[in-house]
């Protein structure tokens, strides 16, 4: 309402050719999350640029919840933040008991949907142990995965011609979280990959399940010899005939080697 989206992504490319390492923006328009809009609004087109060159773009989750549904910039080459405080008026506080947060108002415990993977923490994040890592092929093949037309997927690639192969899925990108909002009875098997950036060592794995759902995580222990090296791992999730279905359920697993802690959220819902 109050500027152009061309001058958006202009500024953003102007930031880009500078230089810089992050680019923080801190605006955004909610739409409705779909295949085709979480790559044709222009903070999204500019944080797919800046991901290319490898700078990361943080963007604000906007100020229209804490309704389902009212995040802005949700495009997955876009780190979304929130404030947890604020010197405004709220309805309702947040308190945290025992590692649990609790949405003090009607005492109910706050989900994924209402605090996100948690709260940053700078001093950890230097020091992560691991990490889960991207590069522009996997945004790519996210598009296809999505079913963006080949042609558009190379003129958002600078005019670089991308060839989908094989075939992809939206759950094949390499997100520390994992979402399957359609389950079945049948098991589902995620697979992801984490990268050692600390020193050697071996992590095991904890789960917590959601409520009618199991999740086995495999291999139970990864081991490390370098900084650099990769790992694959897969998370089996099934869902039991008590799960309820059409509601959202949460859970994590924990990847730790006595020092660093890597967590992971699991959102599920039964079709």
């Amino acid at each position: 309402a109050s500027c152009y989206g061309a001058d958006v992504l202009a500024a953003i490319d102007q930031a880009i050719d500078d230089g810089v390492d992050v680019i923080n923006v801190s605006f955004g328009v909610s739409y409705v999350v779909t295949a085709e809009g979480i790559f044709t609004d222009e903070i999204s087109i500019g944080a797919f640029h800046a991901i290319s060159k490898n700078i990361l773009l943080v963007a604000s989750a906007g100020n229209d919840g804490p309704t389902p549904g009212t995040v802005a910039n949700v495009a997955p080459c876009v780190f979304t933040i929130a404030a947890s405080t604020l010197d405004r008026d709220f309805s309702s506080n947040l308190t945290i008991n025992n590692q649990l947060i609790e949405d003090a108002f009607d005492k109910t415990l706050a989900d994924a949907f209402a605090y996100g993977s948690g709260h940053v923490r700078p001093d950890l994040a230097i020091d992560p142990g691991l990490v889960y890592d991207l590069s522009l092929t996997d945004y790519l093949n996210f598009l296809c995965a999505s079913g963006y037309d080949q042609q558009l997927i190379s003129a958002l690639n600078f005019n670089r011609t991308f060839i989908c192969s094989g075939s992809h899925s939206v759950n094949d990108l390499n997100y520390p979280s994992i979402t399957l909002p359609n389950l079945r009875l049948k098991p589902v098997a995620i697979a992801r990959t984490v990268t050692n950036v600390g020193p050697p060592s071996t992590y095991t794995v904890s789960t917590r399940s959601p409520n009618g759902y199991s999740i086995a995580v495999v291999p139970p222990s990864l081991t490390f010899t370098k900084i650099g090296e990769r790992k694959t791992f897969k998370v089996i999730v099934q869902a039991s005939s008590a799960a309820t279905r059409r509601k959202y359920e949460f859970g994590d697993f924990r990847w730790t080697d006595g020092k660093h802690i890597v967590r992971s959220s699991i959102t599920v819902k039964r079709r």
